[in-house]
């Protein structure tokens, strides 16, 4: 049986077993009405700003569906959505779908007057309909909205639904991060297809952007800009080979930013690159750490002076919020200490969905580390 819409503080409540998508959507519609409702007799709600978007999540499993939950649970106000988390469970049983629905209301702040309400809707499909997901998800899409869909699975999981949701999404949304590295001339393959004409999202990506800001930052002046065209060597560290991926993506961005060419493998762990006249080594080396945040741990670029070699590094410190910055050559001894931004992963979904359109910089990247990937 339905329990009864029950409003909980900012949130209401529904769930059911064995139901059909008919009962999905009437019960949507009922939490939004209640919602609407408890909106309009608010003293200072007057009134509902419902989805900007729709974001459907794919889970293997459904330890990764509850985190997946919490991560949409934590997402900022101003990304009000109707999720769709997904649970498939193939079998050939008789089709099952059971339905866990919530409507989480956020209080206006002060000044605003307009509460917001996300819907999220749990799904485990189990039996014969998990074979037929898209005809599940479809009906629950909101028309007229982008969708997105945020698929948490590997990339050769259920091939069949992946491209028929790659097909209706307007943009898809993984963590590269979760792949081995040659997975990156998959997502490369997808992110220049017309077909289906998709953009595609990285939390890989977004997780290395403060990284990428403080490399940048070293050559913002004019005193030390000329040694890009210098660099001779590039050393990636990170904690945990799960974190070679974000290494590899890194390592990429520099090289495609520079007009540096792949020019062949030197082994396992390192690459050589033409740059102009000369050729630049660089290597991702896995360090061990006891009980160290997985992720990238340090970044060295080493650069000819005209009076010796200039190394110019990144260190994060135990304190994860810091890095240590250094400059280091002939008349060159800097050292500083840099504000590293560590987002939650509901912050990096956020960032990936406030994105509209494809993201030209992390495509670029994305390109080199296919090259690099084909050239080992």
């Amino acid at each position: 049986m339905a329990e009864a819409l029950t409003p909980a503080d900012t949130t209401l409540t529904w769930s059911d077993r064995a139901v059909n998508v008919r009962a999905v959507e009437e019960a949507l519609d009922a939490l939004r009405q209640q919602a609407a409702g408890g909106a309009a007799t608010g003293e200072s709600a007057h009134g509902l700003r419902t989805s900007v978007l729709t974001l459907v999540v794919y889970a293997a499993d459904g330890d990764t569906a509850r985190w997946a939950r919490d991560i949409v649970a934590a997402l900022p106000s101003h990304h009000p959505s109707r999720a769709l988390i997904i649970v498939a469970r193939p079998s050939q049983q008789e089709p099952r779908i059971d339905a866990d629905l919530s409507a989480h209301c956020h209080l206006p702040e002060p000044g605003v007057q307009q509460q917001v309400c996300c819907e999220q809707v749990f799904l485990t499909v189990r039996g014969r309909a998990a074979d037929h997901l898209h005809s599940v998800i479809l009906p629950l899409l909101v028309p007229d909205l982008p969708v997105h869909l945020w698929w948490t699975a590997p990339l050769d999981a259920d091939p069949h639904l992946f491209e028929e949701m790659a097909g209706t999404c307007d943009r898809l949304i993984v963590d590269s991060a979760r792949y081995e590295p040659p997975s990156l001339t998959r997502l490369d393959e997808l992110a220049r297809s017309e077909v289906p004409a998709c953009s595609v999202g990285d939390l890989n990506w977004s997780r290395l952007t403060a990284w990428r800001e403080l490399i940048a930052q070293f050559f913002d002046g004019a005193t030390l800009r000329p040694y890009l065209e210098r660099i001779e060597e590039v050393g990636v560290e990170i904690v945990d080979s799960a974190s070679r991926t974000e290494g590899v993506l890194l390592a990429a961005w520099l090289a495609g930013r520079l007009g540096w060419e792949p020019a062949g493998d030197a082994g396992k762990r390192q690459m050589r690159m033409k740059a102009g006249d000369g050729e630049v080594g660089i290597s991702i080396d896995e360090k061990r750490q006891a009980g160290a945040e997985a992720g990238l741990t340090a970044v060295r670029l080493v650069a000819a002076g005209p009076e010796g070699r200039v190394t110019f590094s990144l260190r994060r410190e135990p304190d994860p919020g810091l890095v240590s910055a250094s400059v280091k050559g002939p008349g060159l001894d800097l050292d500083w200490m840099s504000h590293l931004e560590r987002e939650s992963d509901a912050g990096l979904l956020s960032q990936q969905l406030a994105v509209v359109g494809p993201d030209r910089v992390y495509e670029e990247a994305l390109a080199f580390a296919a090259r690099l990937a084909a050239s080992r």
